[in-house]
């Protein structure tokens, strides 16, 4: 892809920065996203229909300010990961608390007394 003008090679390097969040190879979306940068998800097994107060029917043509959208999915994600690598610490000090309580203190697994 070539671009011709400033304003072109910043939609085109959009364009290929919202399709690789799509494709999240890092497995770091929840899965539930309704947008991402300029995608609109529009079927989900079925079509996505949007709120009963809503005054649209769909994001069609829609202005999208992908920035934004894209600093608003940041936040959520950032704070949904920290709070499950937060639950996976309380995990493993509550299971290193009970490995050491069960071997004494100091014990290490793998290592031993001579």
């Amino acid at each position: 892809m070539t671009a011709n003008t400033p304003t072109d090679y910043e939609t085109k390097l959009g364009l290929l920065e919202d399709v690789y969040t799509v494709l999240d190879v890092e497995k770091i979306l929840g899965g539930n996203e309704e947008q991402i940068g300029g995608f609109d998800l529009i079927c989900k097994g079925t079509p996505v229909k949007p709120s009963q107060t809503s005054s649209y029917s769909c994001h069609l043509g829609c202005f999208n300010n992908r920035a934004t959208q894209l600093k608003k999915l940041a936040k959520v994600t950032a704070a949904r990961l920290a709070q499950h690598h937060a639950q996976q610490q309380a995990h493993a000090q509550n299971a290193g608390g009970a490995n050491q309580g069960s071997h004494g203190p100091g014990h290490h697994p793998g290592l031993q007394r001579r």
